[in-house]
């Protein structure tokens, strides 16, 4: 009983000791023995935190860092949020519930153009029939896609919904509220949700295919307001499941956005860059 006991008081020993940590290199030199086991310290690059081998919910999902020499890749890992890129993205996440039926290109090219003081070029204005949305003059899901002419960016916004103040049957609500099963990362996210991104996130990616051609190592902001704010996590996640960005490079900054789904899916998703 005392060596289970004294057992315990070096594992706590050893838990403080890496939570003391704030960077890489000293918090992955850290380690005890307990009897016949090596118990060492794990570094989250994603939270910059020191935790102890064997922790359960440390939110790196597979990117704790356990040896020293892995350090330095780990660190690009690291996106911190910026207040100038947030104020640039609620921009866009603005302009995509314009709908280009009544304003065409050309007048959302000059917007932009003024916007952004002629930094970004609309590559793609993407429209596509979501017949299971409640309002019907407005069933449209939408995404603009555009590059920077003056750095290597691309940049995409998804369009949020409007408020469900028709909701014609059960039918309905029960697309705001069942939950379905998204392979990406696991877990379940809503059926709203999903319906939106299975029809729209081919458009999405195959834009970014033809872009990502010319511009291999662009930084790809996703971002959006409301139900967009869910598209760009969904859009983020599925992007890195298929490994077409690398994590250093993709950006998610979301404005209001729903719970996207459930704690199997919010856990699994901090394999995926950080939202902001």
């Amino acid at each position: 009983m005392l060596a289970r006991v004294l057992i315990l008081l070096v594992i706590l020993a050893v838990a403080e000791s890496c939570i003391q940590h704030t960077d890489c290199e000293s918090c992955t030199r850290v380690s005890t023995r307990v009897r016949f086991k090596i118990i060492s310290c794990r570094w989250c690059p994603f939270k910059s935190t020191c935790h102890t081998e064997g922790t359960t919910y440390h939110g790196c999902g597979d990117y704790e860092v356990a040896l020293t020499s892995q350090c330095v890749n780990a660190t690009q890992l690291v996106i911190r949020y910026d207040s100038q890129v947030a104020e640039q993205l609620a921009k866009w996440s603005s302009l995509a519930y314009l709908n280009p039926i009544y304003y065409d290109l050309k007048s959302i090219q000059s917007a932009v153009m003024t916007q952004f003081n002629g930094r970004y070029k609309v590559v793609e204005f993407l429209l596509v029939d979501c017949e299971w949305q409640v309002l019907k003059n407005k069933r449209t899901c939408a995404a603009v896609i555009a590059k920077s002419l003056t750095e290597n960016i691309i940049i995409i916004a998804f369009k949020g919904s409007f408020p469900p103040t028709e909701i014609n049957g059960p039918h309905e609500i029960i697309s705001y509220t069942d939950l379905k099963t998204f392979q990406p990362t696991g877990g379940k996210i809503m059926e709203y949700s999903k319906k939106t991104h299975d029809i729209l996130f081919p458009c999405v990616k195959a834009t970014l295919q033809r872009l990502l051609t010319s511009q291999p190592t662009a930084a790809v902001l996703i971002t959006g307001h409301s139900d967009g704010g869910a598209q760009a996590q969904l859009a983020g996640a599925r992007l890195r499941a298929e490994e077409r960005v690398s994590n250093a490079k993709l950006h998610i900054y979301t404005f209001g956005s729903p719970r996207v789904g459930d704690a199997d899916f919010a856990y699994s998703y901090n394999r995926v860059s950080p939202v902001y």
